[in-house]
């Protein structure tokens, strides 16, 4: 079972601009832009790491095979994993959106032990107080199904995951904080004081 890793970098952190034009993927936590934080936690479960990335590719490529939106491009984060499920070798893709610096080694470690356990079900995503559908763990032979979803101008993740009878992995409610999103100037202060 070949598994490659995605970061999803592709949004336009228009949340962010109070700091200036911002990529919130490049933005460092202890030294550590939060696509290097990806890419650490995901690089040891996988053969090839892969960024989702619409501007900046250069600055991304030092994490992974940078890979654009294609015809699907501004049209959400499930864009940017049919473009990577049409490039990877692999059976499985693992994915963690960039603003989520927070999760730990034991949620893609569970995610990868799923599919494994699981290798029917579509795509397992993590669940703690709330749904977390962008960290996730997907078959690549459900490109055809993405392909028609987007194609028919849907871009919904969990009206996707319902169709695909995609299952929830849950860690508990006391695991939220590792999901935290930074989204904003404010959740980044939270994430840099959360460090401390």
């Amino acid at each position: 079972m070949r598994i490659d890793g995605l970061i999803l970098a592709g949004g336009q952190s228009r949340r962010m601009q109070a700091l200036g034009a911002v990529d919130k993927g490049l933005l460092t936590l202890e030294g550590l832009s939060f696509a290097g934080h990806a890419a650490k936690r995901l690089g040891p479960y996988c053969q090839k790491l892969f960024v989702s990335a619409n501007a900046h590719q250069a600055d991304y490529a030092a994490w992974g095979e940078v890979v654009g939106d294609g015809e699907y491009e501004a049209q959400g984060p499930l864009a940017g994993m049919l473009a990577v499920m049409r490039r990877s070798q692999a059976d499985y893709i693992v994915t963690l959106p960039v603003d989520s610096p927070f999760v730990s080694d034991q949620v893609i470690s569970r995610l990868v032990e799923q599919a494994k356990q699981s290798p029917a079900t579509t795509v397992h995503y993590a669940c703690a107080a709330q749904t977390h559908p962008l960290c996730a763990i997907l078959r690549t032979d459900l490109a055809p199904s993405l392909d028609e979803y987007l194609a028919q101008g849907q871009r919904r993740v969990q009206s996707w995951y319902a169709a695909i009878q995609a299952k929830a992995l849950h860690f508990g409610e006391a695991a939220e904080a590792e999901f935290l999103n930074v989204n904003t100037p404010e959740d980044w202060q939270q994430a840099q004081s959360l460090r401390r």
